[in-house]
């Protein structure tokens, strides 16, 4: 009874670490946690709202409603190529300071919807909306279930 027992626990105890290892990996396991105050979280979602919101969305509008790439698009694609805070910050700020499509990490964006407009903002605010982003304060919208299925290409390691 007692030698059933163990072989039972050994059996169950072999069966979790297979069903743990078997997960897929954190695509975003070298990002660095950002913890943002309540003020800077407060600030970040004002600029995101009052700036941010119309064209990218932070609802669950529908990919035929978007007038450019959700947040949450535009956080994956900076996130994979800059996964540390002040990386990311500052490429997205360089971008957001003076948008170029030879710059831009969504080209096929830039296609698709036109350069994005420069911001009436200053440091600041870019600084807090940006770091909001990074942080994940940004929603995955319902319809991008597949995105790393139709994005697989999109972070092939290119040159740069």
């Amino acid at each position: 009874m007692r030698n059933r027992q163990r072989r039972l626990l050994l059996w169950s105890s072999l069966l979790c670490c297979a069903v743990v290892g078997c997960r897929p990996a954190d695509r975003h396991a070298s990002v660095q946690p950002l913890t943002l105050t309540p003020e800077e979280i407060q600030e970040g979602q004002r600029v995101v709202r009052l700036h941010c919101a119309t064209c990218h969305g932070i609802d669950d509008k529908t990919r035929e409603t978007m007038l450019s790439p959700s947040l949450w698009g535009v956080r994956e694609h900076y996130i994979r190529k800059y996964p540390e805070p002040e990386a990311f910050v500052s490429a997205m700020m360089a971008f957001l300071d003076h948008p170029q499509t030879e710059s831009s990490l969504m080209p096929l964006a830039s296609q698709e919807y036109g350069l994005m407009a420069m911001l009436p903002l200053d440091e600041v605010q870019l600084r807090a909306a940006v770091r909001l982003i990074y942080a994940g304060h940004v929603a995955r919208p319902p319809w991008a279930r597949d995105y790393d299925k139709a994005h697989a290409s999109c972070y092939e390691t290119r040159a740069d």
